[in-house]
């Protein structure tokens, strides 16, 4: 079902996206540094509630291609580390493994090459888990020279300013919000609610101010 685009608040609607794959990049940190601790988690349940909150936006668009050129080059490298080392094989009995091969996975075998507002989500729920095992040294020293390499964690790494455009030109400031507040409330931490707070009044003072 075709949808008008939706004017927000937001000005060319970027900073939707930005907000969100961030919120989740740091959920994929909160988690992975949890199960480091040694606190029981659920990552796989946090994703799950995630996935339907994101899939309930009013959005049913997809994008062309993700980037080209130096996201193909990581995902030749991550390739290339399977092949040597297996890590499809391994993928489930090496979490680090998973987190890497979803980089890969995700927007390739997953999404048919296409951008799916859920999948780029994933993308940064996996790479925040990633991040952590790559900053405490665990996992192949040969993986951690690879990620050293690119920057998996931006967005801009993923897609352009004109793709995230267009894949928030169909959620209104409001739905934002909404989805922004639930995602939050999943992981009940106290110091994210105050800074998830601070955003949320600062895009209601730039919507009604």
């Amino acid at each position: 079902m075709f949808r008008k685009p939706i004017t927000c608040a937001f000005g060319n609607n970027m900073d939707i996206i930005r907000l969100l794959f961030t919120l989740i990049f740091n959920i994929g940190i909160y988690v992975q540094k949890s199960t480091q601790k040694g606190v029981k988690i659920d990552g796989k349940k946090i994703w799950g509630n995630i996935e339907k909150i994101i899939c309930a936006l009013p959005t049913d668009i997809t994008c062309d291609k993700y980037s080209a050129g130096t996201l193909t080059a990581f995902h030749n490298e991550i390739i290339s580390l399977d092949n040597k080392y297996k890590l499809t094989k391994n993928e489930f009995s090496d979490m680090a493994n998973h987190f890497l091969l979803q980089l890969y996975n995700l927007p390739i075998k997953k999404s048919d090459g296409k951008i799916i507002l859920f999948r780029l989500m994933q993308i940064a729920f996996n790479a925040g888990q990633l991040f952590v095992l790559h900053k405490m040294k665990k996992l192949n020293p040969e993986i951690d020279v690879m990620l050293s390499k690119f920057k998996y964690i931006d967005l801009s790494f993923y897609v352009n300013d004109e793709q995230k455009i267009k894949l928030a030109s169909y959620i209104s400031t409001t739905d934002f919000i909404w989805v922004y507040i639930k995602i939050m409330c999943l992981t009940g931490n106290v110091m994210k609610w105050l800074k998830m707070i601070i955003i949320v009044c600062f895009i209601i003072y730039m919507v009604y101010f």
